[in-house]
């Protein structure tokens, strides 16, 4: 008995020490294991990754003086949150349009298509939403698309070719939410317009994925003023970027986003 209990102690110091730090699983994969479950950050693009410094409206002194003349360090990801063997997917990268590496990915954690059970959209540009497909089919044939209301019904329009092709493929297995509708695994969503009218971050546990809230991490978590020429609304996309990272900040969460030059940063 006493052996049991020792080996029971000594197996939850093992959890303990694992918990609340970033471990990488492969070169592409990094992970955090919470309180709640297991968040996987994966690196969705080949190679290295560099937005042009003039792709922000930030003046030439602040790129001259955070030493970012050369261009600011960037990626595409896409996360995947797990519970009990119940796997969610946020955001899908970049499919085949621009060689994405979703499924190269998945396979390394031993995970197939079919494996996903529901599938959160930040938002619905290209480089989140083309994973979704293979030759114009739905590439996830057992998963629920969850996409928030607002961003339904922006993209929802004839002339979006690829949105449209999205929402066609997964026609019957989408669903639509609001900031404050429960989501899988107790994933809780919330708002941040701007750099689309529907864009949304998902918290789970102290992990915060932050969608396109930040495109140039390096810039913009000290210049949350700055924005990338993607926002649509800038001024909601300021104010949206300065209260999550000042939410992050104060409950210091880990942050994870799809152009973060790392899978996840604890503020």
């Amino acid at each position: 008995m006493k052996k049991s209990i020792l080996a029971a102690c000594m197996a939850a110091l093992v959890l303990t020490a694992c918990k609340n730090k970033v471990e990488d699983y492969s070169e592409r994969i990094s992970f955090v294991q919470t309180q709640d479950g297991t968040v996987y950050g994966l690196q969705d693009n080949e190679g290295d990754k560099k937005h042009p410094a003039d792709l922000f409206d930030a003046p030439d002194s602040v790129i001259q003086m955070l030493g970012l003349e050369e261009g600011i360090e960037s990626s595409i990801r896409t996360y995947i949150v797990c519970k009990d063997n119940y796997y969610v997917l946020i955001d899908a990268g970049l499919g085949e349009m621009g060689h994405g590496q979703l499924l190269q990915n998945m396979q390394e954690l031993g995970l197939e298509p079919d494996t996903i059970k529901q599938i959160l959209i930040t938002h619905m540009h290209g480089d989140h939403i083309g994973g979704l497909l293979s030759e114009g089919e739905p590439v996830f044939k057992q998963a629920d698309l969850c996409i928030s209301v607002d961003e339904y019904e922006f993209w929802n329009k004839e002339e979006n070719q690829l949105q449209q092709a999205v929402l066609k493929a997964y026609a019957g297995r989408i669903v639509t939410f609001n900031e404050e509708d429960l989501l899988p695994l107790g994933i809780k969503a919330i708002a941040v317009p701007g750099h689309t009218p529907g864009h949304m971050a998902f918290q789970y546990g102290n992990v915060m994925i932050i969608g396109d809230a930040v495109h140039g991490w390096d810039l913009q978590k000290e210049h949350p003023e700055y924005c990338a020429r993607f926002d649509m609304d800038k001024d909601s996309a300021i104010q949206s970027r300065k209260q999550l990272l000042d939410y992050c900040k104060t409950n210091k969460l880990f942050v994870g986003g799809m152009h973060m030059p790392k899978a996840f940063i604890q503020l």
